[in-house]
């Protein structure tokens, strides 16, 4: 169903002494635009690969993975629980840290405490791309060791891209680590060569930023929380609820539209897919990526993933640096947000106005 050119595109990261290479994926609603309903189709297809283990624990991985494990998880019966690790940090004794040591964002967490009570057979980690397994290994040591109830447990490793090697894979299969992906790629090419001649530049501050404007609406139907997890049931019901009432506040404006933008923020993606596909019934022209935490190089050339990118503010904290790669010219740009801080909702938003400066209207949606 879909092959790598489908899936795969190579960009130089900046200013990462691990790892010089980012797979960018042009379906994943992330770094590069695309209409929300091919973003989705792409993750149910890998649900529908998923859905025959019969497992009933689903785990995504933030952040690029987050939307990817919750389509996913929309294919399975509704009392399957699904959760993602999140990098906000959490001071609390119920999370499991965990490294993704390649990462510019090393630490993890996921919050064990719902899974102290769950008895799975089988376990589903979602992740985008799969390289070495590293990652994986680490959460799943971990969740042996902190939770007694996973100790026999399988591991099945699903991804859109597996470039593990074959005998990687018999290392991690002794360990009860399975892997199923919608493309299989050789990992014999050397990606940090490849890009080592790329020529990239840094993501740039926004020109003149504008006054805070536009228009900001507190959904009554809340977010549903995934970092804490919840069954794919109430997942559906809550994210539904959520996609009409926003459809309510937003169709009468745009119905004469002819270019919508729908962004989400750093882990929260779903929602602005699933926004944007219901914005697609009455609109021409829908896209969807979101703000992300990941320093990419960009170069102006058709052929490279990342032809421009800002650095913006996060929704969430002050410290953090955000980016925004790809942005194009907009007849609205609709934000959507889970993020509970106003100071920092308000600094972004303004941020995401002046990047996008020649749009005509911008709206903020905080669930």
């Amino acid at each position: 169903m879909y092959v790598k050119n489908d899936v795969m595109r190579l960009a130089g990261r900046y200013n990462n002494s691990k790892r010089s290479y980012l797979i960018v994926n042009p379906l994943q609603a992330k770094h590069m635009p695309v209409p929300p309903s091919e973003a989705f189709e792409m993750m149910c297809a890998l649900g529908g690969i998923l859905k025959h283990t019969g497992s009933k624990l689903i785990i995504g991985f933030a952040e690029t993975a987050t939307a990817i494990g919750a389509v996913s998880a929309l294919s399975f019966p509704d009392d399957t629980y699904y959760m993602h690790t999140t990098r906000e940090f959490y001071n609390s004794e119920t999370v499991l840290n965990f490294c993704e040591e390649h990462s510019h964002a090393v630490q993890q967490q996921l919050f064990y405490r719902p899974l102290s009570t769950l008895r799975p057979d089988r376990v589903i980690m979602i992740d985008d791309e799969i390289s070495t397994g590293k990652t994986i290994e680490n959460i799943v040591d971990a969740m042996r060791k902190e939770l007694p109830n996973f100790r026999d447990c399988e591991f099945t490793v699903g991804s859109v891209i597996n470039r593990t090697d074959s005998r990687r894979e018999a290392e991690l299969l002794n360990k009860n680590i399975k892997f199923l992906s919608l493309v299989k790629i050789n990992n014999d090419e050397d990606l940090e060569q490849a890009v080592r001649n790329i020529n990239v530049k840094s993501p740039v501050l926004p020109d003149n930023l504008r006054e805070y404007s536009g228009r900001v609406i507190f959904a009554k139907s809340r977010i549903p929380d995934m970092r804490k997890g919840l069954y794919v049931g109430d997942m559906k019901r809550e994210i539904n609820a959520f996609t009409n009432e926003c459809v309510n506040y937003i169709k009468h404006d745009f119905e004469k539209l002819e270019k919508i933008l729908v962004l989400g923020t750093e882990e929260c993606m779903l929602p602005a897919i699933m926004l944007g596909m219901e914005i697609e019934k009455f609109c021409g022209s829908v896209y969807t990526h979101s703000t992300t935490r990941s320093p990419i190089g960009i170069k102006n050339d058709e052929n490279y993933p990342c032809r421009n990118g800002f650095q913006v503010r996060s929704f969430y904290e002050s410290e953090r640096l955000n980016y925004l790669y790809n942005t194009d010219r907009y007849d609205a740009v609709v934000v959507v947000t889970d993020s509970k801080n106003d100071i920092q909702c308000e600094r972004a938003f303004r941020d995401i106005m002046s990047v996008f400066s020649d749009c005509g209207g911008f709206y903020l949606i905080r669930g």
